[in-house]
């Protein structure tokens, strides 16, 4: 967890391959803690703070509260933020080449400024393939093809 705190200090967008294997293992620490005894559906999860602190917890249901906004596997979520954990995770995956189909279609023009120019921040390294309708997009394109 060192290591985590050292990248986290220094301001790292993206942690590294290994300081995303120790916060999964954190997370499913943390799972076996969980109290599930309705879903059956056991949680764990581990966030990295920007000063290198790592917080864990898990899911415990209780019959008492009501159902939360947020519900077990992403129910409760906008299309927006679904589209970003979809973004997310294409970004964390292996891989040479993304593909983006109308990813911001669901967007307010200040959240797409922000997502695009993180996209193409923390993905330089990669090939990005934009279907779009939306021009903005294009500007942030070496190449163009309209159809």
């Amino acid at each position: 967890m060192e290591k985590i705190r050292e990248e986290a200090q220094q301001g790292s967008v993206m942690p590294d391959r290994d300081i995303i294997r120790e916060l999964i293992a954190a997370a499913l620490e943390m799972r076996k803690k969980a109290y599930c005894p309705y879903s059956g559906y056991s949680v764990g999860a581990a966030l990295l703070a920007g000063n290198g602190k790592v917080f864990g917890g898990c899911n415990i249901e209780n019959a008492a509260y009501p159902d939360t906004v947020c519900g077990e596997r992403g129910s409760g979520l906008s299309e927006g933020q679904s589209h970003r954990i979809a973004i997310a995770r294409g970004l964390l995956r292996p891989g040479n080449i993304l593909l983006f189909d109308e990813f911001s279609s669901s967007l307010d023009p200040e959240t797409e400024d922000r997502l695009i120019k993180n996209i193409t921040e923390l993905a330089s390294d990669k090939t990005m393939i934009f279907i779009t309708h939306r021009e903005r997009i294009a500007e942030f394109c070496d190449r163009e093809l309209k159809l």
